[in-house]
């Protein structure tokens, strides 16, 4: 009996251990625990293989066939930079962008029945050489993972910008306790595509994480659509590949909305990565063009 109510005890507080650790106790241990080293390969260097052709050896058929696969390795190698790379040449090959005609912001999307955000080339007098927008949102996971986030994204007529974001998470755990963090990025980017229907811009910073413990940090990539399809229309994208310690973060988000005048009302869906931790969930807020 007395081993039985041990096991019992001893069952119960592993249970209550696991309890009291979420998606964001997740998150911590992918930035901070450290990882195991990679095992060696055991792959031996090619000048010790057997295999390989000495200078006074006599040449071989399998040379033919060893060159050809590598100019089709070739081909596939610089095939497969030009679709990976296509991001961020693509959009401004296809709006005509020739990184020569001057641009203005709007006072507002859409405004005075002008589709889009941005003029090129400009076209009235009381347009705006910096723009600035800022948003503030709220996200549900509908599992007990809640997200409050901000961003502020300042852009000039000569394309480069600022662009920083804020997001604290809170998660209910099922003992009865809350668990929260903090993440965000500060990036300067660059708008290498305008047109009045679309615009794309790409950078490079840094994205942290901090809680109680502490903060960690590290170097972020980022890359943004804006697309006005036709007034009051707005569709929204972004990504973000960020690395803090030896965790991988991958960020992901799509909205559509709507604006009036000033004010853009939006909904959708933000993914977010932080190792193996998931921090996704539905996203609405408004977004203030100015």
């Amino acid at each position: 009996m007395i081993r039985a109510a041990l096991g019992l005890a001893l069952m119960a507080l592993t249970a209550n251990t696991h309890a009291q650790h979420g998606v964001l106790q997740e998150a911590r241990d992918e930035v901070r625990e450290p990882k195991p080293p990679k095992s060696p390969t055991g792959e031996v260097p090619p000048t010790d293989r057997d295999d390989l052709r000495k200078p006074w050896e006599p040449y071989k058929e399998e040379d033919d066939f060893s060159a050809m696969f590598g100019r089709l390795f070739t081909y596939w190698f610089v095939g497969a930079g030009v679709v990976a790379t296509a991001p961020l040449w693509g959009p401004a090959v296809w709006v005509g962008d020739g990184y020569v005609e001057t641009c203005r912001f709007a006072a507002y999307p859409n405004e005075g029945g002008m589709c889009g955000y941005v003029h090129v080339p400009v076209a009235r007098s009381d347009t705006k050489f910096w723009s600035v927008r800022t948003r503030v949102e709220g996200a549900d996971n509908f599992d007990g993972l809640q997200r409050i986030g901000t961003q502020v994204l300042v852009e000039s007529a000569i394309r480069l910008g600022l662009d920083s974001s804020f997001n604290y998470y809170r998660e209910s755990l099922e003992s009865g306790v809350h668990d929260d963090l903090w993440t965000g990025d500060a990036n300067v980017v660059f708008r290498f595509a305008q047109s009045e229907h679309l615009t794309t811009r790409a950078g490079l910073g840094m994205t942290w994480l901090s809680d109680d413990v502490g903060s960690d940090f590290g170097p972020n990539f980022t890359y943004a659509v804006d697309w006005f399809p036709v007034a009051p229309w707005i569709i929204s994208s972004e990504f973000d590949l960020g690395l803090i310690n030896d965790s991988l973060l991958l960020h992901l988000r799509a909205t559509a909305g709507v604006n009036v005048r000033h004010c853009e009302f939006f909904g959708g869906y933000d993914w977010t990565k932080i190792g193996s931790a998931d921090l996704c969930g539905f996203v609405g807020g408004v977004r203030v063009w100015y």
